[in-house]
């Protein structure tokens, strides 16, 4: 089974009867769902942009010259 074990193991009825695991859990809807691809870039981006801001600025104190 590989890859996937977990959600074999609590969706599937026949693996679940396999093993013996009773009736699968009831689902309450508060289940996290993979983010897509496009959501993961933007969120990626959000958080380098703020870095890079944070950096900026801490950068611009550390490197005052007193010419």
């Amino acid at each position: 089974m590989g890859p996937g074990m977990t959600s074999q193991l609590q969706e599937n009825d026949f693996i679940r009867d396999i093993f013996q695991l009773g009736a699968k859990l009831v689902d309450d809807g508060h289940n996290k769902t993979k983010q897509s691809k496009l959501e993961r870039h933007l969120l990626n981006a959000a958080a380098f942009k703020a870095r890079t801001i944070t950096r900026g600025k801490n950068r611009d104190k550390r490197y005052s010259y007193n010419y």
